[in-house]
Formats: C-alpha cells, structure tokens, sequence
C-alpha cells in the first residue's frame, strides 16, 4: 500500500519492493490511494481484511 502523493517515501520505491518481491516468488497485494504519507480508513479496512485471512483457524 502506497500513498500516490507520499512526499517522505516516493511511491516508485513502493513498486520497486513490490516487483522485487514478486519476482522472488513472493505473493504481492499492492494498493496505491490517492494520498500522502498518511493512513486512511479505506486502508485499514483492507489490512483488517488481509489480517482475518491470515488468522483465521481452520
């Protein structure tokens, strides 16, 4: 997740983790929202959502 107008990170080192990771066969979710270096709710909804995936029992 990336903020497309983050003026400490720049978005492009985002990507950059993002493909090198995949590359190494990592499995990527990437989102970009329309803002700065900052959180919004839309995010944490979706790390919420990411989270319960991960951590539910089977």
């Amino acid at each position: 997740m990336h903020g497309t107008h983050d003026d400490v990170v720049p978005e492009a080192l985002g990507q950059k983790a993002r493909d090198l990771l995949t590359e190494a066969g990592y499995p990527v979710a990437y989102t970009s929202y329309r803002m700065q270096h900052a959180v919004c709710l839309e995010q944490i909804r979706e790390i919420g959502h990411w989270l319960a995936e991960r951590l539910k029992a089977d």
